[in-house]
């Protein structure tokens, strides 16, 4: 009996010896991939440097993806090579990985990797995605009375579409992208521009498109676009036209652009920058002061020259005169590390003129426009007082204030800008909530009649508002669930004037003083799919 033991124990102990063997031989091997890590095509050859030639007996297999190509592959001596020219390589990012099959069928890893490999069309990325949709319009039948009420058409078929495409593709670093939408129709007064063109419209035609090339921290872009960061100078104007941006470093940035003076659409002037009468040129400039803690304290400067023709818009019809316009901007934005408390202020001066319009003059001799150089200012300043903090060990509690001030001259206009003149205001705002309710409190106070004419009524006005929430679901484990929601809101408005003007047919009792309250309760119920709730205003 003792010896049968002895003998299976011996049996066992070789048995240890050789995996022990083969785990040593297979840990003793080791792969290195020729061009680790670099863009290849999807039919470069591959090579696997071995630190030492195959034993009898042991073999390696090689997987590409999910895809075993050991077949494949030829040895000589210390090389192992793939010539995808069979099976080409995956595109973008592909895991290679060898192992090392010993004889008694154990598997062991001794290489994996990460191949690079180009598209079919040569680029590191190739993403190429269209869009087409089709809809059709019509009426049947009609009936109408008196004979008089006739629609133009009493019967139709409208067959309207809209295609779209994107494209993005990558290479060393450079990455272009293009997308374009175009609207076509059946109808002839269904077209994008009939509005402008009447029947001589195309009945397809290009809505919108973006041409976009970026290096590095360098963009150029053309199309439609926005552009302008400065709140009464130029602020997210969109238009056709071109720009570019770049960073300089970690603590600058520019940025500048060339657009059409009002929004168009069509085939014809792609770039938008056709017209030299009906251009707006806008560059910025911002400086990190700290760029070690971006936005902590930064400025931005910028420049607008505009000038716009009295042409329309593509979706808005309108008259108006010939304009210019230039002026600068600069904005202070500062926070706190922990942006408890952030400012963003800016300053605008601006000079804007009618020039002469051959269109509106007609030929006849009129007083010219005096150029008039007006400001604007503006400052933002909140404070996070307190969030996500706890009152009595349960209570999530939060708290903020804001203080917002604006005030922008008599007569001020900038090509590009929509701006209301001749108004000063300040806003004092208060957002905080304690567990389930939250509330939101605002007071607005402005005035018009800055340049305080006698013969022009000045007049203020005082808004409040209130709105209250209590929420029951946002804390189910201190209010039972089943409770609805309740709101309340309050808004009053007193608008007023401060005193008769001279030389007016205005008396004291024709000024105006009007004071409107409107309450808002609500109460509402949901349950899973169900929802029920009442709201009043009186």
């Amino acid at each position: 009996m003792k010896g049968r033991q002895i003998q299976r124990l011996l049996i066992l102990l070789i048995a240890l010896l050789l995996v022990e063997s083969g785990i040593l031989r297979a840990q003793d091997l080791s792969v290195a991939m020729n061009g680790n890590g670099e863009w290849i095509s999807r039919f470069e050859p591959l090579e696997f440097t071995l630190s030492r030639p195959v034993s009898v007996g042991e073999h390696i297999t090689l997987i590409i993806g999910t895809t075993d190509v050991t077949n494949l592959c030829t040895t000589h001596n210390d090389t192992l090579s793939y010539n995808p020219q069979a099976v080409p390589l995956p595109s973008g990012s592909v895991n290679v990985s060898v192992f090392l099959v010993t004889p008694d069928g154990t598997w062991t890893s001794v290489g994996s990797y990460t191949l690079n490999v180009l598209t079919s069309t040569g680029f590191e990325k190739t993403l190429v995605t269209p869009s087409i949709t089709l809809s059709n319009k019509g009426q049947l039948a009609e009936d109408h009375f008196p004979e008089a009420n006739a629609p133009a058409r009493r019967r139709f078929q409208e067959l309207n579409g809209q295609t779209a495409l994107k494209v993005d593709i990558e290479r060393s670093g450079v990455s272009v992208g293009l997308g374009f939408n175009a609207v076509g129709v059946s109808f002839s007064q269904e077209a994008l521009r009939f509005g402008e063109k009447g029947e001589d419209a195309s009945k397809i035609d290009l809505a919108s498109y973006l041409f976009e090339t970026r290096t590095g921290r360098t963009t150029l872009s053309a199309g439609h676009i926005s552009h302008g960061r400065s709140r009464h100078l130029l602020s997210g104007f969109s238009s056709r036209g071109i720009s570019a941006t770049t960073a300089i470093g970690t603590f600058a940035d520019l940025s500048g652009s060339v657009l059409n003076g009002t929004s168009i659409v069509g085939w014809d002037n792609l770039l938008g920058i056709e017209n030299p009468s009906h251009r707006l040129f806008s560059g910025t400039l911002g400086l990190e002061i700290l760029p070690q803690d971006p936005g902590t304290v930064r400025i931005e400067g910028s420049y607008v020259y505009g000038s716009q023709l009295p042409l329309n818009n593509s979706n808005q019809a309108q008259v108006n005169d010939a304009e210019q316009s230039n002026g600068g901007s600069v904005r202070l934005l500062l926070s706190d590390p922990g942006k408890n408390i952030t400012v963003d202020a800016g300053f605008t001066k601006t000079r804007f003129t009618n020039p002469v319009d051959p269109l509106l003059s007609q030929g006849i001799d009129i007083v010219p426009v005096e150029a008039t150089t007006r400001q604007a200012r503006y400052a933002d300043v909140t404070w996070d007082v307190f969030r996500n903090a706890t009152l009595l060990d349960a209570l999530p509690a939060r708290l903020n204030v804001a203080f917002r001030h604006e005030r922008v001259d008599p007569l001020y206009r900038a090509v590009g800008a929509s701006t209301r003149a001749d108004n000063l205001q300040n806003t004092y705002e208060l957002h905080g909530g304690v567990g389930p309710l939250q509330l939101d409190l605002t007071h607005l106070q402005s005035e018009d009649n800055l340049a305080e004419i006698p013969s022009v009524l000045k007049t203020k006005t005082r808004q409040t508002g209130a709105n209250a929430v209590l929420s029951p679901s946002s804390m189910p484990d201190m209010l039972p669930p089943w409770l609805p929601t309740f709101s309340y809101g309050l808004n009053s408005t007193h608008q007023f004037g401060v005193s008769t003007p001279t030389n007016s047919e205005f008396t004291p009792d024709r000024v105006p003083d009007q004071v409107t309250t409107s309450h808002t309760a609500g109460i509402e119920w949901q349950r899973s799919s169900l929802r029920l709730g009442y709201r009043g205003t009186f």
